[in-house]
């Protein structure tokens, strides 16, 4: 199978090292024309991410237009990073699907990839159980839904930064900026709250296993805990140093939204903004 040179593997007796991982989605050879180069396309998609992929096709297909790709990396599928050179499929990317992410999992179901997800625990196996070990609380075995529970509790603390659960900055849906009912400076000024800053702010709400759910600590720490293991490699990639998705979904750094949200949804001409987030 070919290899990208996106991504990182760790091994014990070698560190981290860059690239060199298998992946089907590979473009070889770098450039694919099917037309003269002075030819002039109906549409320029850049970046063969979910969205860029998604509008190629339905832009070729659906309406007919001849459409230019570009894509910077040596392979497609943008933050959907499936490394397949491992004993089991594995999602370097967006590694899980929820149930309010319809368009998503229509287009899994569309391409069969529904069939390689996997569940995140399964009553049938024989280890069923949720295991915390985290810095002040005692290590226990704890069923999922409680561990869930301490899950929910803890992320619901750090997103209640107005006291009403965001319904007073938020009371639409999918309107943080474009909201009639709120002052945009009152958004403004939640959009400038770090994540860190919001945790230090809520951190003496937390019992000591909701703090170490929303304060994890180093991989390899956190797998000899869970059980006792000599940890021989890690492949994975580090989305935030990426040079073209300079972070991960949604975790957008403070400000960015209110100052760039507008002008990526607005349309410049004949550009459009796409974005799977």
């Amino acid at each position: 199978m070919k290899k990208t040179q996106d991504g990182y593997v760790w091994r014990k007796g070698t560190g981290v090292k860059k690239g060199n991982l298998h992946y089907g989605g590979v473009v070889e050879p770098p450039e694919r024309r099917t037309a003269p180069a002075d030819y002039i396309y109906d549409a320029i998609v850049i970046g063969a991410g979910y969205s860029g992929l998604m509008a190629t096709r339905d832009t070729k297909i659906a309406v007919g237009l001849s459409v230019l790709m570009l894509e910077a990396r040596d392979r497609v599928g943008g933050r959907t990073y499936i490394q397949s050179g491992l004993t089991l499929l594995y999602e370097i990317g967006g590694t899980s699907v929820t149930h309010h992410m319809a368009c998503l999992f229509k287009e899994m179901t569309r391409y069969k990839l529904d069939r390689d997800l996997i569940l995140i625990h399964n009553r049938q196996y024989a280890n069923d159980y949720y295991t915390i070990n985290v810095p002040g609380a005692t290590p226990r075995k704890l069923p999922h839904e409680e561990a869930g529970g301490i899950t929910v509790r803890a992320w619901n603390i750090f997103v209640n930064v107005d006291g009403q659960n965001c319904r007073v900055i938020c009371p639409l849906p999918h309107a943080q900026l474009g909201n009639i009912l709120v002052d945009r400076l009152d958004v403004e000024r939640y959009d400038r709250i770090s994540y860190h800053d919001r945790f230090e702010e809520i951190k003496h709400l937390l019992t000591p296993e909701e703090y170490g759910e929303l304060k994890p600590e180093k991989a390899i720490d956190a797998f000899q805990k869970l059980h006792p293991m000599e940890v021989e490699k890690m492949v994975f990639h580090n989305w935030n140093t990426d040079p073209w998705s300079q972070g991960g979904p949604t975790w957008w750094p403070p400000e960015f939204m209110s100052k760039f949200q507008d002008e990526l949804q607005s349309r410049h001409g004949h550009v459009f903004f796409a974005s799977a987030d």
